[in-house]
């Protein structure tokens, strides 16, 4: 896992976090951040849609990207005060 921050803009910090697990297959990735979505047999699905909510709440914004077999990444983006 590589955890990687810097100052996008004098506004915005930038923080990367990267793996090289298994990937997130295409069709899930528009639904990760559902509440009550999941695909493991005992996930509750609430972990990433409260993660998503607490970063709107500090006016930010997450992205994901990922490939199958080659690993995920995760850009969170919040304004600086």
């Amino acid at each position: 896992m590589r955890i990687t921050t810097e100052r996008e803009k004098a506004t915005t910090i930038k923080v990367s976090i990267a793996d090289e697990g298994i990937g997130i297959p295409p069709e899930d990735l528009d639904k990760i951040f559902t509440l009550y979505y999941t695909t493991k047999p005992e996930g509750s699905g609430i972990g990433l849609s409260m993660v998503y909510r607490i970063i709107q709440m500090h006016d930010g914004a997450i992205n994901i990207t990922s490939e199958v077999g080659r690993g995920t990444t995760i850009i969170v983006r919040l304004p600086v005060s």
